[in-house]
């Protein structure tokens, strides 16, 4: 589970089905074992993982948002922000210029 965890996490934007190819593993046994070992589902995790690359990316990058949808998996740039605001309570952009200050956030 590790190893899968683990390429869910460097690949976010791949779906389940994909990363049970990749694994090895049917979907079924996959979603079965990450459960009892993680006590949380596939989604659940890849979603906290989009989430916290993302925090990862505003804090220490100067990409554009839209970018850093991409990379985090979200199929547009008003998905993420719709998410992010929803987890975080501001927007990225908000989140970007309280943690790197407003100069920062041009």
């Amino acid at each position: 589970m590790a190893r899968v965890l683990a390429y869910t996490a460097g690949h976010l934007e791949l779906k389940l089905e994909e990363i049970c190819r990749h694994a090895g593993i049917s979907l079924r046994s996959l979603r079965r074992h990450l459960k009892a070992e993680t006590g949380m589902t596939w989604e659940v995790f890849r979603h906290r993982s989009r989430l916290l690359r993302a925090i990862s990316l505003l804090g220490e990058t100067d990409e554009p948002m839209s970018e850093i949808a991409t990379r985090c998996g979200f199929e547009s740039p008003s998905a993420f922000a719709k998410m992010f605001r929803a987890e975080m309570g501001e927007t990225p952009r908000d989140y970007r210029s309280r943690v790197r200050g407003p100069a920062l956030n041009q």
